[in-house]
């Protein structure tokens, strides 16, 4: 597995670039949302709004979610 570390920059263009460039190499990766990456004092609800958005913009499903760590998988090719 890869691993992608998201700042306090959130999900810029690069970063959502690198995301599609990890997931067309490998089927499955790891994203870390570093505490910057979210507003202070952040809930649960604003990491997976967060989570569902990187995968939506990367065309990839959410696997799992545990608390600022997500694990994404790429979505099958018709």
């Amino acid at each position: 597995m890869n691993d992608v570390l998201i700042g306090k920059h959130g999900l810029t263009p690069g970063v959502v670039a690198q995301v599609v460039a990890d997931l067309k190499r490998l089927e499955t990766i790891t994203v870390k949302f570093l505490p910057a990456a979210l507003p202070a004092g952040a809930k649960s609800a604003d990491r997976k709004k967060l989570a569902q958005e990187l995968a939506e913009k990367t065309n990839a499903t959410v696997v799992k979610r545990v608390g600022g760590v997500v694990t994404l998988r790429r979505s099958k090719r018709l």
